[in-house]
């Protein structure tokens, strides 16, 4: 009888269901993978009473990225509406989460609900999600995305966010094909507003802005319009005013030759 109720107690201390760290309502793809059998794929979360679906990639030994968000140039530039609602407000889903080989605007309830140190970009039409660009160091302090763009100030519709400077910045690394990706032009140059390690925050020079500045920027690094959400509105804003380029990434918002037409786009992801 003690042999029998020794073997029922191991068999209780080693179930699944109990190893996994959240049980049945991860709140991130690391509680999610704890299950050391998991794969890249779809996965349920649950961060307090919402509940969702999100893409995890497991391709690297110990990594746990979350998909929360793409940027594309091949459909209306959500990202760069006059009222910056996908930035500040949005709280629907929008878009395929599921799937990061989809070139179309995307935003995950991850991108305002899961909590995260770092994150990455990657392309669409890579299926190793090999990252283009990663933060080191902590940037995003354990906040959600949304927390840590919306944390330097709120600029909808005409509200310029900065004169010649950047809000912030965290420092990165590069790899994959990030020399031949639009927005990543002056990944390698150290300008007078940012240095080539950098990515960076509601940057403004000249006519130029950026939500986040990809890489060198000011003086002798093109200005300021290279990255994710950027424009050429003679100031840092969301307001397009005339013949005046926007989109949601790219190398320059100049628009004389009417919208680029990326066969990808770029995939935004949280640990």
């Amino acid at each position: 009888m003690a042999v029998i109720k020794t073997l029922i107690l191991i068999s209780v201390i080693i179930s699944p269901t109990m190893m996994m760290e959240h049980g049945d309502n991860p709140d991130s793809c690391k509680a999610a993978l704890s299950n050391h059998s998991a794969r890249n794929g779809t996965y349920d979360l649950k961060v307090n009473s919402n509940k969702f679906q999100v893409y995890c990639d497991v391709t690297a030994q110990g990594s746990h990225w979350t998909l929360i968000a793409r940027f594309s140039n091949r459909d209306t530039r959500n990202w760069m509406q006059d009222d910056g609602h996908w930035w500040y407000d949005q709280n629907v889903t929008m878009g395929t989460t599921t799937d990061p080989s989809v070139n179309a605007d995307m935003i995950s309830p991850a991108f305002w609900l899961v909590s995260g140190r770092e994150f990455r970009i990657t392309r669409s039409d890579d299926s190793s999600h090999a990252p283009l660009l990663q933060t080191t160091g902590n940037c995003l302090g354990e906040q959600t995305f949304r927390s840590k763009i919306t944390s330097y100030g709120v600029f909808r519709y005409r509200k310029v966010w900065s004169s010649y400077r950047c809000l912030g910045n965290c420092t990165v690394k590069y790899g994959g094909q990030y020399k031949t990706t639009e927005g990543f032009k002056q990944a390698e140059c150290n300008g007078s507003l940012a240095k080539s390690n950098k990515i960076s925050f509601w940057c403004h020079y000249s006519k130029d802005g950026s939500v986040m500045m990809i890489g060198g920027g000011g003086k002798g690094c093109e200005r300021a319009d290279h990255g994710i959400g950027i424009t050429e509105a003679n100031h840092a804003s969301f307001e397009a005013q005339g013949w005046v380029g926007e989109y949601d990434f790219g190398n320059d918002a100049e628009d004389w030759f009417g919208s680029p037409n990326d066969p990808y786009s770029l995939n935004l992801w949280i640990r």
